[in-house]
């Protein structure tokens, strides 16, 4: 189509007196045509070129040189509303001040003449922006703008005779408003903008100059609006408005602002320049739009552009919309009229950054929006261009293209997702009546979905032709009669590879609504093609989409194939209100299949890949039907899975089967198959681990695969009839042991007449009647009931062991019918004997072939003998005559033997169901009672066992139960060791009867042996506890409550406990474990070493005759005797001794490690040293000796104090008190003395020497605090120190030679038993000796004026002053 400048112009020419040359006015053309009473045929479009120069009446007089003419700027002004000066001093400069109405905020002049000539400017300054001054010119003077207009606030200018601004003029204001329809005088005076024609035909508007609005809008108003190429309509902060009407109200700011009363369709507007603001608008009869259109802001309208016309509404040319939002959003378009279009290469463009705005061209989605009105054609030409995409991140927008009648788009139509994340947007071209679709959309996103196209047409017909519609050339736009559409295979392969495309006849307002498929449709894109159709769809040809979705909606026609009609794709939707047939080699070709159909549903199915999942596709879960539903599965080695719920209505048959040699059907859990009449098979198996249900019937069949029916763990099969086959070329069975099927309904079938499965495995809730029975001769049985059983046929099985149960919740019913095993066992369950009723008398019958009874079992239970059973729940209780005595001595076992003549018991059943007659009679001598448990306990409930019964038939009975007791369980005395047969405790056949838990009072072990107690014996209590072999406790807890006397003792583990004595004469080696006693521990190891790990008890006494002891743990006790002949070596920091005292006979040092404070006894080491360091005070109360030269180190970490007993070593003696605890006071109150050694004696606090401290090579004394000195404090032998806070100070009277100390007694016969009252006395003498001692050197140093300096340096000294 070629390039045009404008619509066709007529004028006519006056002559006008002011201007004295004629003008012309214009004359606007009328379009021709209509419609007939028939389809249209065609329109006569007014669309020729013209002239560029001939754009109004003013601009043909200023092509005559009407220029020169021009004498003045603006004459012959007087302000009717408010005042107004005239300042004409400055030369071609015209300047109006005015002052606004009282009480308003405009002002209004009525003008002679308002022209401003080039190189003229007129300035109307307000009193602020918001201030609007309107001026109308009230003669037949044109106005010709070719100056400056300007102004601070808001311009309306009038002028009847028409409005130009020409090429190089410029008005600037804050707002501008032109119009060539009259404004009355009452609205001038009242400051209303309201415009009409009034009289004589308007002139035209046109404007080839700039207009600038700054703050608000730009208005045109007139029958003919024509904006030239070269002109620029500016409103930054508003909007731009060209009205073409006959009666326009402005009302307020915007697009919302205008009001178009009364509009003809002659009344046009043209653009051809540009047009820029926060939003634009043209309004008219007729409009066309070449030129540019900028609606790029935010505020008031924000990026709006409307294009309305009550007729014609075009962009042709070049002519281009951009609409964008400041918050980085698209904006909006809409294209409206009668008859809408883009020709040429005109484009709109509402791309934007965050997101793609929305385009209507013609009405709004489907043509249902009430607020925009819907055009009766619409024509977008193959060069023109929609665009609504996102650029960087955010989703596609929304464009429309509608028609009532004919929508014909050849263009292309953009809606991408941004390159940077989004979705596609959504995009309708659609013909209510007809549709030519031969365009591209494009909806594709980058990192998202792809967006949709909706086509809309009333018929639509998939063929060779793509029939376009309708036709626009030499200004005549051309349609067929006929509604119907078409597309072309390849337009829709095309598209398809950008958009998902939705084809609806759903709005047809002509037409059936059908769409018919009459040329294959191939694409690979993956994106959806859905067709929805009012009617019916016909697929003639093949659809198939690599990986796509095809989504078939049809109403009452439904939706059929034929012939080469199939569907190949990933999923397929099926939604239909009428039947559905897909039938024939490859009809549906799909993965996935969801379907809701109200009628029949008949769909033969040959899956590309491994399955067919009944599933979720688009809107649709599962399969459902209002009538019969049927769905085969064809592709060998195909399984179908049903993922989402399968039903059929009415009384129809619901089927979904794999026909081949292969493949399987599962239902999986939670899904559900329900019918009428429900059918489900596949040769490979069915499993059902769902549901499955028919109100009328139920069928499971497996074919030529052999597969098996299952329902899993969870699955049911329920209805009043329930059918279970199996192919008879390759068997299956049904269900299986681990995993029986399970069934509830009344009436059960298996097997056809000649074939049936290779096994039956049945859990049935309910009531189960067996009809029939066809199964392989080797096939197994298995069928258990709730309620009860019925057989109305016989079962004849061959399979080994036990080949035949029948197990009911109730009660069996043979009906007269054999029942064979012949090569294996029968069971049959039933509640009891009486209920049952057996008549079957062919010599095969359950009462005639029956080898046993058992009662009190269910199915499940332990089965008591071999061959064929009758199993009951119920359980016969005998009646006992005497009780048995069952109190017992605890004897290590759970149950005793009772003479079952004894009990005189009575109360015998009938179990001979062949006769009915003759009691059972007991046939076990003995019975045995059964205890809770074998260990001591009062009330104990006891019940018998072991009571074995025979019918009058001779045939074995179980099951009969005697009335047991209660009894007592006492305990045992004593339990003796008797070792047959290892040396672990727990072992009961090494005891007359195992002693553990409380079941025991004592326990004697003879020698031999070491009896091992571990984890494997339960915590045992015990009242004694003798052995005269070694005990191990290696776990678990033994508790005894009065003595332990063992000739060995070793702890690995586990705790033991008590109280009484404890005597070990022998080994003792704990290395784990615990012992906590209440009593004294005393040990005596005549040989070999002492080990102890974790020791508490009041006292203890560990005699090692001839070797060591070593404490690896701690020992918390109140005194501690140690004997050693090698040492003895206790340094665990878990020590909590109160007394000790030791004896070494041997070499080895005596070493202890102690916190709290410690009373030393005695030690007497003769022929080791002894190291001690408590966390607390050491006090010594006895001789503590070491005679070797090893020596004595004794650290408190607290208070040290030696007693009157002294303390020697022929070695090295070193005494230190820290202050850690408490203060570090060293006291000597006896004899210190290293024969051979030295003496070191360290004070963190202060030291009192009572006695003499003598070291073979010399005494060194260092106090921290101060240093007393009493009379009898001697030290020797030199060299002698004394320090006192680091300073040398003088020492007591030296002594040559050594005091002696008495060694501790020998304690070879020490009980280990301490007198405290004895201790008690010693400490108080010793504090009393003190504190005498200390008065008298007090007394002293007052009653003597000389003993001042006694003090000097902490010193105190009992006796003759000493100095240095």
């Amino acid at each position: 189509m070629s390039s045009r400048a404008s619509l066709n112009h007529f004028y006519r020419t006056v002559w006008n007196h002011t201007l004295g040359c004629a003008v012309a006015v214009a004359e606007n053309a009328s379009s021709g045509g209509g419609r007939a009473s028939g389809a249209i045929q065609s329109v006569v479009f007014p669309h020729q070129p013209v002239a560029r120069l001939a754009l109004l009446s003013l601009a043909v007089a200023l092509g005559w040189g009407f220029t020169g003419i021009a004498r003045a700027n603006p004459t012959g002004g007087v302000a009717v509303v408010g005042q107004a000066t005239f300042d004409y001093t400055q030369p071609n400069h015209l300047l109006v001040t005015t002052q606004n109405g009282a009480g308003t905020n405009y002002s209004a002049i009525n003008w002679q003449s308002f022209s401003i000539p080039s190189g003229s400017s007129t300035r109307i300054q307000q009193p602020n922006a918001s201030s609007m001054s309107i001026n109308r010119v009230v003669t037949n003077t044109p106005t010709t703008l070719f100056g400056t207009l300007s102004s601070n606030g808001k311009i309306v200018l009038v002028n009847q005779s028409g409005i130009a601004v020409g090429q190089g003029a410029v008005v600037d204001t804050a707002g501008f408003t032109a119009s060539t329809l009259a404004m009355s005088d009452a609205d001038a005076r009242a400051g209303r903008t309201r415009f009409a024609v009034d009289g004589a035909a308007p002139g035209a508007l046109n404007v080839q100059g700039q207009v600038i609005g700054r703050n608000g809008d730009v208005v045109l108003v007139a029958p003919s609006v024509e904006v030239a190429q070269s002109a620029v309509i500016e409103a930054p902060n508003g909007a731009v408005i060209l009205a073409a009407g006959q009666n326009v109200d402005v009302t307020g700011r915007g697009l919302e602002g205008i009001r178009l009363n009364v509009q003809a369709p002659q009344d046009q507007a043209l653009n051809l320049g540009t047009l820029k603001g926060d939003a634009v608008g043209i309004f008219a009869g007729t409009l066309k739009h070449s030129g540019a259109i900028n609606a790029t802001q935010a505020s008031v309208d924000g990026g709006r552009v409307v294009l309305k016309a009550s007729g014609d509404a075009f962009i042709e040319g070049n002519g281009r919309i951009v609409a964008t939002r400041a918050d980085g959003l698209g904006g909006a378009v809409q294209v409206l009229g009668n008859r809408v279009g883009l020709t040429d290469n005109a484009s709109i463009d509402t791309s934007a950054v965050g997101g793609g705005g929305t385009i209507l061209v013609g009405g709004d989605a489907h043509g249902t929006n009430p607020a925009v009105p819907n055009a009766q054609v619409a024509y977008i030409d193959a060069n023109a261009r929609l665009a609504a995409d996102a650029t960087e991140k955010g989703d596609g927008g929304k464009v429309v293209v509608w028609a009532d009648g004919v929508t014909q788009f050849n263009g292309k139509i953009s809606a991408k997702g941004g390159a940077q994340g989004g979705n596609g947007g959504w995009v309708e071209t659609s013909g209510k009546r007809t549709l030519g679709f031969a365009g591209l959309v494009d909806t594709t996103a980058a990192k998202g979905s792809t967006g949709s196209l909706l086509l809309d047409p009333s018929d639509i017909t998939i063929g060779f032709t793509n029939w376009p519609v309708a036709t626009l050339s030499g200004g005549v736009f051309t349609f067929p009669s006929d509604a119907n559409g078409t597309m072309t295979p390849s337009t829709i392969t095309t598209q398809l590879a950008s958009s998902n495309i939705t084809i609806d006849t759903t709005s047809a307002m002509a037409g059936s609504g059908d769409i018919y498929v009459n040329n294959g449709v191939t694409w690979a894109s993956g994106n959806t093609l859905k067709l929805k159709a009012t009617s019916g769809i016909y697929l003639n040809a093949p659809i198939s989409g690599a990986g796509a979705t095809v989504a078939m909606q049809a109403g009452s026609a439904g939706i059929t194939n034929n012939g080469p009609g199939t569907v190949s794709a990933d999923k397929l939707e099926i939604i239909s209100g009428g039947n559905v047939s897909l039938t024939g080699a490859n009809a549906v070709r799909v993965n996935t299949i969801a379907s809701n159909v109200t009628g029949t549903t008949t769909i033969e199915s040959y899956a590309p890949g491994s399955s067919l999942t009944i599933g979720s596709v688009g809107s649709t879960t599962g399969m459902a039907s209002s009538g019969a539903l049927t769905l085969y599965e064809y592709s060998t080695g195909a399984n179908i899975v049903v993922n989402a719920n399968v039903s059929g209505g009415g009384a129809g048959l619901t089927k979904v089967g794999q026909t081949t040699t292969s493949g399987t059907l599962t239902v999986a859990s939670g899904k559900a198959v329900s019918g009428y009449d429900t059918e489900l098979y596949a040769a490979g198996g069915v499993t059902v681990n769902g549901t499955m249900s028919g109100s009328n019937s139920a069928t499971l069949h497996t074919g030529l695969g052999g597969g098996a029916t299952s329902t899993g763990s969870s699955g049911l099969v329920s209805a009043p009839t329930i059918t279970l086959q199996n192919d008879p070329t390759t068997v299956g069975s049904i269900g299986s042991a681990a995993s029986p099927l399970r069934t509830s309904g009344t009436n059960v079938y298996i097997g056809a007449s000649s074939y049936g499965p290779s096994g039956v495995y049945i859990k049935h809730t309910g009531t189960l009647h067996l009809k029939t029975a066809n199964i392989q001769s080797s096939a197994p049985v298995q069928i258990v009931a709730s309620g009860d059983i019925g057989l109305y046929t016989s079962i004849n099985t061959g399979a080994t062991g036990t080949a035949l149960i029948l197990a009911a919740g109730g009660n069996v019913t043979d009906n007269g019918n054999d029942q064979y095993a012949p090569n294996g066992r029968w069971l049959v369950y039933s509640t009891k004997p009486s209920l049952n009723s057996l008549t079957a008398s062919g010599g095969s019958g359950l009462k005639q072939t029956y080898s046993f009874s058992q009662y009190g079992s269910s199915y499940g239970s332990a089965i008591q003998a071999s061959g064929n059973g009758l199993i009951y729940s119920w359980s016969p209780s005998l009646t006992v005559g005497t009780p048995a005595a069952l109190d017992k001595v605890y004897d290590g076992k759970a149950s005793s033997s009772v003479a079952t003549a004894s009990l005189g018991l009575s109360g015998f059943e009938v179990s001979n169901v062949n006769t009915l007659v003759g009691s059972d009679s007991i046939t076990s001598t003995n019975v045995t009672a059964n205890y809770p448990s074998r260990n001591v306990g009062t009330g104990l409930a006891v019940t018998y066992s072991d009571v074995n019964a025979q019918d009058s038939a001779g045939k074995p009975v179980y099951g009969y139960v005697i009335p047991g007791g209660s009894a007592t369980i006492s305990q045992r005395p004593l339990s003796i060791w008797t070792g047959a047969f290892n040396n672990q405790w727990a072992n009961p056949l090494n005891w007359d009867a195992l002693p553990d838990a409380n079941n025991v009072l004592a326990v004697s072990i003879p020698a031999g042996t070491n009896v091992v107690f571990d984890t494997s014996v339960a915590p045992t209590v015990l009242k004694t506890l003798t052995s005269a072999s070694p005990v191990t406790i290696a776990g678990s807890s033994l508790q005894i409550s009065d003595g332990f006397t063992v000739a060995g003792y070793s702890q690995t583990g586990g705790l033991l406990s008590g109280k009484g004595t404890f005597s070990v004469n022998g080994s003792f080696n704990q290395t784990a474990g615990k012992l906590d006693w209440g009593d004294i521990i005393a040990v005596i190891a005549p040989s070999g070493n002492i080990v102890f790990n974790d020791l508490k008890a009041p006292g203890v006494n560990l005699t090692a005759t001839t070797g060591s002891i070593t404490g690896n743990g701690g020992v918390v006790t109140d005194g501690l005797v140690v004997v050693t002949g090698a040492g003895a070596v206790m340094n665990s920091v878990d020590n909590r001794i109160k007394t000790f005292k030791a004896t070494n006979t041997g070499s080895g040092n005596i070493e202890l490690t102690n916190v709290g404070a410690l009373n030393v006894q005695g030690i007497n080491n003769v022929g080791g040293g002894i190291v001690m360091n408590n966390t607390g005070g050491i006090t010594t109360t006895g001789p503590v000796t070491a005679p070797s030269a090893v020596g004595i180190s004794l650290t408190a970490n607290s208070p040290l104090t030696i007693g009157a007993d002294g303390l020697s070593s022929g070695g090295n003696v070193v005494l230190t008190a820290t202050n850690l605890t408490s203060a570090g006071n060293v006291t000597i109150n006896g004899p210190v003395t290293s024969t051979g050694g030295t003496v070191a004696l360290n004070a963190a606090n202060d030291m009192t020497q009572n006695a003499v401290v003598y070291g073979a090579k010399g005494v060194t004394v260092k106090v921290g605090g101060t240093l007393t000195l009493t009379a009898a404090a001697k030290a020797g032998a030199a060299p002698v120190s004394y320090f006192v806070g680091g300073s040398s100070v003088t020492p007591p009277p030296s002594t040559d030679s050594a005091p002696s100390v008495d060694p501790l007694p020998p304690t070879a016969t020490d009980t280990g038993v301490f007198d405290r009252v004895q201790d008690a006395i010693a400490q108080i003498n010793l504090l009393t000796t003190f504190l005498d001692k200390f008065e008298l050197a007090v007394q002293q140093q007052n009653d003597d004026p000389n003993d001042k300096d006694r003090n000097r340096r902490g010193l105190v000294v009992e006796g003759d002053v000493c100095t240095r």
